[in-house]
């Protein structure tokens, strides 16, 4: 082959018919560069979607593990019946379960219910530290009460 004929052939104006196998090859290259780039856009945004959703349930699992709430769960089933308790907050600091039970107004009878959940809690988990606080309410927002930080555990 003589370098004219090698020319012509690597010269664009060789290649502009529609059977040309190096402008179908560049297209057919072109269109699956595109593919892949659409299709990694597509799992980086899943991955990115698995990394929040793992987490989360790290963070979930977490904290179902923590002895903690198992003592919360058990004492929210303890107060939820009794009517006169408005809401229930904690915060773990230093190892101490800090409690914050919250009626509506002063109430004796009410308050010795809450007291005889408290002593089961306390006789169940003893390996835990607690401290807790029935504060009437009255007319004070919850956020006045309760320092910031702290967790709800259930509020009607």
């Amino acid at each position: 082959m003589s370098i004219s004929q090698e020319e012509q052939l690597i010269t664009p104006r060789g290649c502009l018919s529609r059977r040309c196998d190096l402008r179908s090859a560049y297209f057919r290259e072109t269109f699956r560069v595109e593919k892949l780039e659409k299709q990694l856009e597509r799992v980086s945004r899943e991955k990115e979607m698995y990394e929040k959703a793992a987490v989360s349930l790290l963070t979930t699992i977490k904290d179902l593990l923590k002895p903690d709430y198992a003592a919360l769960n058990l004492l929210r089933e303890r107060l939820f019946p009794i009517p006169e308790v408005a809401a229930l907050y904690y915060c773990v600091s230093d190892g101490v379960i800090n409690l914050w039970i919250i009626t509506p107004e002063e109430n004796f009878e009410a308050e010795m219910k809450i007291a005889d959940s408290l002593a089961e809690l306390f006789s169940i988990f003893r390996n835990l530290k607690f401290d807790f606080m029935i504060v009437p309410r009255y007319d004070m927002k919850i956020e006045e009460i309760v320092p910031s930080g702290s967790k709800e555990v259930f509020l009607r």
